[in-house]
């Protein structure tokens, strides 16, 4: 994750030089160096201007026309588009290898496909045991491991807190042993058992209690789950607590991966793993890869789950657990915590098993909704602890939707740009007027040439319509400069850039995109937006590694919950795209809004690092939900220039991990959100 400056905002400018580093150069290495730079400088923009004349041929804009054409037949996520895929691949084999060649692999595509479709948990499953098998320690590393564990400058002492309450001998036991079994050997356990459980319990801790690292407390009748904690926890020596369910597992090397960390950067008081799942007999599935600290995300559901580490000092500073939050007791610890600790780290590596138990043996429908309701009360007082007025409803199974109360009733300047194509403006304008029920909105046309007589004529008819306004941008096109023109003129307290190219779905899109940006550490607010299809185009805008960047969830279709259910929640995003996106004109303000050198491309992905810069949060929603008709105003049109820009501008942070996606998880901007495939 990119690093702090000495302000607390996020760094993610460009490298700067070691202190006396051009010194360590003469003089005539320093003026070679230059000049070699120079005329490197040169030559990529007089390539750059050569590619720019290319895209201004007739020959070009056909060709994009054409590749228009074939998205719209083949678009994203279909079997039309793989088996369009599948035959270019088929034919580029069989020229460039010949027919036998092109018919083995065509065999090898089918199979696996055929694995996929029949049986896409099977293929999962084989591509998961294929990443443990590449990314974990084998055997062989176990003593390496130990000797780097004795070795480590700093050895913390963790507590690891569990609560017994018996449902079958078998799962305690694995558990206990998970601990017993660390590579990393400073640990305490601290176990607190119920009177129901410790007939079943006692001769697995008898066995425990030879090893003077483990505590047993015995509870008394009646002590909730938050009791049973609390008592665990006053056991506790450790600097550092986390918690292990009776039914679950740590990795062999869980503790010493955080004890690894710790040493790296000890300022860190709450660290996070990622989990899986493993099954009766043992074999492990679901991964669960998580992203690095995204508030919405936590506000939505409990991802972070386990393993969860937290500084002892932490815990006693928010009070350990508390009682009334029935089945939701981890998720108000972590939500206390969150709001205290100084600092928050994600560690990207399994390091928890939990246990997947079979249908018959899962907890009963009371106890499910008795968790959800726990949820609920949980963020209800994070809401009301932060100064938030809204509700709290359930979405899927452990999953949540929080409304924001709007802070009186702010007027949004909707700025659409549009040049001729009136029919598509149209749409959008009368979808906002017809579909919207927040009111107190006004609309800026921004007009950048429009020459169809009936284009202009409809201009003329908004003109005449109240709150709405129609400006005259002559000049060559420049989205930046555009929106920066109408923004001068807008009156809203919020500004929400609109593509002329879509519609508005959800009725109250404008009250959850305003619920959003009124919070002072949001920066912008993007919606979900989906093609005519109803498959997903925009979900929040991933960085990958080499600059690539890629829409989450593209092609899955918007009913669809997607990895984890991250599709189906509010959750932060490195950047979120302009054709829909809201921001509180303040903050549009204080970073100078749109940069005018990124004139086409990447100017709404700027925007967004720049305000990730300064410390806001920006937020994807799926309750804002529109349809958009990409590129239906001007021909698709890559600019180099810009290209070239942004990735000089952003080299430092486009060299990271993306701090809101997993670094297991595809850095293919094709197959976002799915596991990293072996040869990535």
């Amino acid at each position: 994750m990119p690093g702090k400056d000495e302000n607390g905002n996020l760094d993610l400018g460009g490298a700067k030089p070691a202190a006396g580093s051009e010194r360590e150069l003469s003089r005539t290495q320093y003026a070679e160096l230059k000049e070699q730079l120079e005329q490197k400088d040169r030559e990529l923009k007089q390539a750059l201007l050569q590619l720019e004349a290319i895209q201004s041929t007739r020959s070009f804009k056909l060709l994009i026309r054409l590749w228009r054409m074939r998205r719209r037949l083949l678009p994203e996520g279909t079997f039309r588009n793989s088996l369009y895929r599948f035959c270019l691949n088929f034919f580029a084999v069989m020229f460039r290898e010949g027919p036998i060649s092109a018919a083995r692999q065509a065999w090898h595509s089918f199979k696996r496909g055929s694995l996929f479709l029949l049986n896409k948990k099977a293929f999962d499953h084989r591509l998961y045991q294929a990443w443990i098998e590449q990314n974990e320690p084998k055997d062989g590393d176990m003593a390496r491991l130990r000797e780097e564990a004795l070795s480590l400058p700093f050895k913390p002492r963790f507590t690891v807190l569990m609560v017994v309450e018996g449902r079958e001998e078998a799962f305690p036991r694995a558990a206990i042993e998970s601990v017993r079994q660390q590579i990393y050997q400073n640990w305490q356990l601290c176990v607190a058992v119920t009177v129901a459980a410790y007939p079943a319990a006692k001769k697995i801790l008898d066995e425990c209690l030879r090893d003077d690292r483990v505590k047993v407390i015995n509870l008394n009748e009646g002590e909730g789950k938050s009791g049973a904690f609390n008592a665990a926890l006053a056991l506790a020596t450790g600097e550092f607590v986390t918690i292990l369910g009776e039914e679950d597992q740590l990795a062999p090397w869980a503790l010493l991966e955080v004890a690894r960390f710790l040493n790296d950067d000890a300022d860190t008081d709450f660290i996070y793993s990622d989990e899986d799942k493993v099954a009766q007999d043992g074999s492990r599935h679901e991964p669960f890869f998580k992203p690095g600290f995204s508030p919405d995300l936590l506000m939505s559901m409990n991802y972070i789950g386990h393993l969860a580490i937290f500084s002892h000092q932490l815990l006693n500073s928010i009070d350990g657990f508390r009682n009334g939050f029935e089945g939701a007791e981890e998720y108000d610890l972590i939500l206390r915590a969150s709001e205290q600790a100084r600092k928050i780290a994600r560690i990207p590596k399994v390091l928890y098993h939990r246990r997947d138990v079979t249908a018959s043996a899962k907890a009963p429908e009371g106890r499910k909704l008795a968790a959800n309701d726990g949820g609920i009360r949980a963020l209800e007082e994070a809401l009301a602890r932060r100064g938030k007025s809204g509700s709290v409803e359930p979405l899927l199974t452990e999953t949540y939707r929080v409304r924001y109360r709007l802070a009186g009733n702010p007027l949004v300047s909707i700025i659409v740009p549009t040049k001729n194509k009136f029919r598509l403006l149209r749409r959008c304008l009368e979808s906002i007027e017809q579909r919207s029920t927040y009111g107190n909105y006004e609309i800026i046309v921004v007009d950048n040439g429009s020459t169809q007589p009936a284009a202009r004529k409809y201009l003329d008819s908004i003109r005449k319509k109240p709150n709405h306004k129609v400006l005259s941008f002559d000049q060559p096109f420049n989205y930046s400069r555009l929106n920066n023109f109408a923004a001068e003129h807008a009156r809203g307290q919020f500004l929400l850039f609109l593509n002329n190219d879509t519609e508005v779905i959800t009725p109250d899109w404008l009250e959850e995109m305003i619920g959003h940006a009124q919070r002072a550490e949001v920066g912008a607010v993007g919606a979900k937006l989906i093609y005519k299809n109803r498959t997903i185009q925009h979900g929040g805008i991933i960085f990958c590694k080499k600059g690539i960047i890629g829409h989450a969830f593209s092609g899955l279709y918007a009913s669809k919950p997607g990895y984890m259910k991250l599709a189906a929640v509010v959750r932060n995003c490195s950047a979120v795209t302009a054709a829909c996106l809201m921001i509180r004109r303040t903050v549009f303000e204080e970073i100078g809004g749109l940069d005018e050198a990124l004139a086409i491309d990447f100017n709404d992905v700027d925007l967004c690092l720049r305000l990730l810069q300064k410390g806001y949060y920006n937020t994807f929603t799926p309750h804002a939900l529109l349809y958009h008709f990409e590129g239906r105003t001007r021909v698709e049109y890559y600019s180099y220039m810009d290209t070239h820009n942004f990735l000089t501008k952003w080299s430092a942070f486009l060299g990271e991990s993306d701090p809101f996606y997993n670094p297991n998880l595809s850095q293919r901007s094709s197959n976002i959100m799915a596991l990293k495939a072996s040869d990535e």
